[in-house]
């Protein structure tokens, strides 16, 4: 359980992270263009190469772009988690 500064800490790193998601530059370079393009380029030449070093190189950067992305969906689940406790908090307080 999370105390209300961890809580509060929690908000402003999704609320960071809600800015980025929204700012056109953003979703043009990151999500569209790394986490979309790049990947599936990447998938692409997985399954179009033969060569094992280039293979385990390809799937090396596949992973890495994994764990970003899940880096970034797992912020977001946190996030909403704190913002859904906050407001329980405020509906205890208020039926007090």
């Amino acid at each position: 359980m999370v105390n209300i500064e961890q809580l509060h800490k929690i908000i402003e790193r999704g609320e960071k992270l809600q800015r980025l998601m929204n700012n056109p530059d953003f979703k043009e370079l990151i999500l569209e263009g790394y986490l979309d393009k790049y990947a599936n380029n990447l998938v692409h030449g997985l399954v179009t190469t033969r060569q094992p070093e280039m293979r385990k190189m390809l799937d090396d950067e596949l992973m890495g772009i994994s764990a970003f992305n899940y880096y970034l969906q797992m912020s977001q689940g946190e996030y909403e988690r704190a913002l859904d406790a906050r407001d329980n908090m405020n509906s205890e307080e208020e039926t007090e």
